[in-house]
């Protein structure tokens, strides 16, 4: 059988109207005549099922060509900067994240046929390849890779992983929103770097496509029509979920296109794990104040107040925890402080609007009883907490009271000002004592 990803251009399938099928796997879903939906079932991509716009819905399968490396490889490739729609259908509308693809009437083909078999033009779509115009003209999933940043799509140890470039803010801020996500219990997109490069493992897997959330409302992101939406295919929890995260970390990027559901070919819609929070925390810079008197946490608690919905247990311990995770992993000049603070003013905010009992598990740091309760503390910073409120106490007699070294009696009082409950009259009299506001 003839290898079909040697042969770029099909003139069955760049005929100025499309008459053929939308195809999931091997089976026809939808029957195109002329740009036409005509017919469709309920395993047809959802934003078929919805507006019946064949067009837009190749158009919106396409690569961003404002990206700098698509274009040459559009150039390479010798496929029109200005018709992604003619592109797209040069590889059979196939992606990596679903199993749609197109296929003309006069044409026999089956999926194994279309599906993308090397990833050649990944180093050129990622970072720029001088040797790019040396590449034989193959398809490429790159064609159909969505998004405004620089990626690529690379196989690696046998599976296919996204690269995707950017500055060090914000890989450090994809890279932490990720750590705190998936600690707090969500389902996130876990991320790793490589190469100075953000990564990870397609969240797709087989039997699974994912579908953007512009397939379900179209362009409108407001929480009301986006809550309506979601309870209605069961994905509340966790779409309430991935806002929540959004008004913590403050990413201000979560539109129509980086979040959505997954479907599966007998019906079932999921929630697709929370990903792409790149334009998050720092981003592009340190804001004036930290105090988080913003649209995102205002906006996300209104929706909150009226929603059944448990907020997760956030503590400035915890994302201490997830701030030095990342850092070692991608060191980066940012102050956890300032990171603590920036998360914990919004979840101060959030909690205190509707208090709820299973979130608040610790609800004030310098109360007595909610202080045992850490067991990010050990047993020797409890201790000194439960018995020093007043007096106070200093590095050398922490030592002597629980026959440590001087280095470590010193790392732990320093770790109980950071988080709150001490401060240390280092000039005064070398005092940590225990801090009242």
């Amino acid at each position: 059988m003839t290898d079909r990803n040697d042969i770029f251009l099909d003139d069955v399938t760049q005929s100025a109207k499309f008459t053929g099928f939308v195809i999931r796997e091997d089976t026809i879903v939808a029957k195109i005549k002329e740009d036409v939906v005509t017919d469709f079932t309920l395993q047809a991509p959802l934003y078929l099922q919805r507006t019946k716009n064949f067009s837009q819905w190749l158009e919106d399968r396409g690569a961003d060509t404002n990206r700098s490396y698509m274009r040459t490889i559009l150039g390479h490739l010798r496929l029109p900067l200005l018709n992604i729609e003619k592109a797209v259908k040069a590889v059979h509308a196939a992606s990596l994240t679903d199993s749609f693809w197109i296929k003309a009437e006069a044409e026999n083909l089956q999926y194994a046929d279309i599906m993308f078999k090397n990833d050649i033009y990944y180093k050129a779509a990622l970072q720029g390849d001088p040797d790019l115009f040396e590449l034989p003209k193959v398809k490429t999933p790159e064609i159909t890779n969505i998004g405004s940043y620089n990626k690529g799509w690379h196989i690696k140890n046998g599976r296919w992983v996204l690269y995707k470039a950017g500055k060090a803010l914000e890989i450090f801020s994809e890279l932490f929103t990720s750590k705190l996500a998936l600690a707090l219990g969500l389902d996130a997109v876990r991320y790793y770097i490589d190469g100075g490069f953000i990564v990870c493992e397609n969240f797709v897997s087989k039997g699974w496509c994912f579908e953007h959330a512009k397939s379900l409302i179209g362009e409108n992101l407001d929480y009301d029509i986006n809550v309506k939406a979601m309870n209605k295919v069961g994905a509340l929890k966790k779409y309430m979920d991935l806002i929540f995260m959004d008004a913590l970390v403050r990413n201000g990027d979560r539109h129509e296109f980086n979040y959505g559901v997954l479907t599966s070919m007998r019906g079932f819609i999921k929630m697709a794990p929370n990903f792409d929070n790149n334009m998050a925390l720092f981003w592009n810079g340190v804001p004036n104040t930290l105090l988080r008197k913003d649209g995102m946490v205002s906006e996300f608690i209104d929706v909150y107040k009226e929603i059944d919905y448990t907020l997760p247990v956030v503590t400035d311990i915890l994302i201490r925890k997830i701030f030095r995770e990342t850092v070692k992993e991608y060191p980066i000049d940012v102050r956890e402080d300032t990171v603590v603070q920036f998360c914990m003013n919004a979840y101060t905010q959030m909690r205190e609007s509707k208090p709820d009992k299973k979130s608040d598990v610790i609800t004030d740091r310098r109360n007595q009883s909610d202080i045992n309760k850490s067991a990010k503390l050990n047993e020797r910073q409890r201790s000194v907490l439960a018995k020093v409120h007043q007096n106070g106490i200093t590095r050398k007699q922490y030592a002597e009271i629980f026959s440590v070294s001087a280095s470590t009696a010193a790392e732990d009082l320093d770790e109980l000002v950071r988080l709150g409950y001490f401060k240390w009259e280092k000039e005064k009299s070398g005092m940590y004592r225990y801090y009242k506001a």
